[in-house]
């Protein structure tokens, strides 16, 4: 699978992120007001990132782990 495609529980966006070359993964907390939202961040070998963003907590462990279960597979 070369793209990781997602539609948030609210059903108001679709986002689809490439997972190839992937460094690194992380789950990370908003910040202030946004404390109780969450995104899943992906960083590639070249430097740049993009992520999952506005994800509530459930929301945001289970794209995690999908997405490191279909990272491992192809390891």
């Amino acid at each position: 699978m070369k793209f990781y495609s997602y539609t948030n529980d609210n059903r108001n966006y679709t986002k689809a992120l490439s997972l190839m070359q992937v460094r690194s993964v992380s789950r990370e907390t908003g910040s202030g007001k946004s404390a109780i939202r969450f995104s899943v961040c992906l960083t590639y070998f070249d430097g740049s990132n993009e992520s999952f963003p506005w994800l509530g907590e459930d929301e945001s462990r289970k794209v995690y782990k999908e997405i490191i279960g279909i990272l491992n597979e192809r390891a």
